[in-house]
């Protein structure tokens, strides 16, 4: 029996596919890495067809939020034989280091990518100790 919870999403999935639900309508969420760079925890998104007017940031309860809209291209004039690209609303959330530096926070958007620079308090970064002769 719980092993075939364990398929529960994938079954679902795999109906909303059969059935021709369409992309939009399941919702999406963008590709997000996490990594540590030159003292400070940096979040890549891929956002394209996304502009930097249509994305919100916010830190709130030691949580990096960021949320925005695609929106759907509704040019297109006579039948549409597929449909992948997904639209819609988005919110992807990242649980910050409990001493992150939120009021250094900073965001550039680039070519489709999103990337958000979360700094380490200075008292976190590795520094060089100097010995002293006597």
């Amino acid at each position: 029996m719980t092993i075939l919870r364990q398929f529960d999403p994938f079954v679902r999935e795999f109906e909303a596919l059969v059935r021709g639900t369409p992309q939009q309508d399941r919702g999406w969420a963008p590709a997000v890495d996490v990594f540590e760079r030159e003292g400070a925890l940096v979040v890549r998104a891929l956002v394209p067809g996304v502009s930097p007017d249509d994305l919100d940031i916010r830190v709130e309860d030691g949580k990096l939020t960021i949320a925005g809209t695609r929106a759907s291209d509704q040019s297109e004039k006579g039948s549409v034989y597929r449909r992948e690209i997904q639209y819609g609303s988005f919110a992807r959330t990242i649980v910050l280091p409990e001493r992150a530096d939120v009021s250094a926070i900073k965001a550039s958007h680039r070519d489709g990518v999103l990337e958000v620079t979360v700094p380490k308090p200075a008292e976190l970064q590795p520094h060089k100790i100097a010995i002293e002769a006597f």
